[in-house]
């Protein structure tokens, strides 16, 4: 009874964050955490605002989560990690996904957290439907999402982590795995 009340909590939890979030807009960028965005510059028209915004948001297509995860095929990461002698990570998600949604639409849009990723890792986002996905589903054990696993520059697992993370949980973990390897 008590595991049926906590699971009732934890999914309305759930969907009240999510809804908060949309109120935010899908493209919004987490700016809070951007020293060169320019707060007291905003006006109250409408017109004005979406000129003015435009202009003090530097490269807000950067801090937008398809701009964090590479394009680039799975393969091509490995080859150009070792090139590089550069980390990368790989987030397994689903559409289905509630925490993986909400760590879209706020981790993974933290300033410092895209900005450290950039710096330091390839950030790779494969769908658990997606046939690389599910094999490595079994080659590593990922039995919940949101799952993360860091490798270094030659392919090796060197960390993993298991659900929700905050932006600041997250770089930490960043900078964690980036300090020991």
């Amino acid at each position: 009874m008590k595991q049926s009340i906590s699971l009732i909590f934890i999914i309305l939890f759930s969907f009240s964050f999510i809804l908060a979030q949309e109120v935010k807009g899908e493209g919004d960028i987490f700016m809070e955490n951007n020293p060169d965005y320019n707060f007291s510059s905003q006006v109250e028209t409408n017109e004005a605002s979406a000129t003015n915004q435009q202009s003090t948001i530097i490269n807000s297509e950067t801090y937008i989560v398809d701009h964090l995860f590479t394009k680039l095929a799975f393969e091509e990461i490995k080859i150009k990690a070792r090139n590089e002698k550069k980390s990368y990570f790989i987030d397994f998600t689903a559409d289905w996904c509630a925490p993986c949604k909400m760590m879209d639409k706020t981790t993974f849009r933290d300033y410092h957290v895209v900005e450290y990723t950039k710096e330091n890792y390839y950030a790779v986002q494969l769908d658990m439907t997606d046939f690389d996905a599910i094999e490595m589903q079994a080659m590593y054990n990922i039995a919940s999402l949101p799952t993360i696993l860091f490798f270094d520059y030659e392919g090796n697992l060197i960390g993993r982590t298991t659900g929700l993370q905050t932006g600041t949980l997250f770089l930490q973990k960043l900078k964690e795995i980036n300090t020991f390897f």
